[in-house]
């Protein structure tokens, strides 16, 4: 196994702790499935435990997002051969089916 493959499975460990530990958070910020509603937003607010529990919650989910942006993206693209400071555009195309907006890598033309 190359490094480069071996840092890239020590990034994807310490994703999936993450993950882990973002779930427990959401879980805890928001006990019931679905929407909130204003008056449960507003009590969330209201409470040193929603605060609390909102900013562990924006935390948690940064950490995350700054490890897959700055440690997993460019090592991933270190093993596919890929130059991470290639130039590459993010196209946006809605997908009506999934319910979600994906998003696709475009070279440059």
């Amino acid at each position: 196994m190359t490094q480069t493959v071996h840092r890239l499975w020590q990034i994807l460990r310490v994703v999936e702790k993450e993950t882990f530990y973002l779930r427990a958070v959401i879980l805890r910020l928001f006990p019931q499935a679905g929407p909130l509603a204003a008056d449960q937003r507003q009590s969330l607010f209201d409470t040193p435990e929603g605060i609390d529990r909102l900013e562990s919650f924006v935390g948690k989910f940064s950490r995350m997002q700054d490890t897959l942006v700055d440690k997993l993206l460019p090592t991933f693209l270190l093993q596919t051969a890929m130059a991470p400071t290639q130039q590459r555009a993010l196209e946006y195309r809605p997908d009506t089916n999934a319910g979600f907006p994906r998003v696709f890598l475009k070279p440059f033309a």
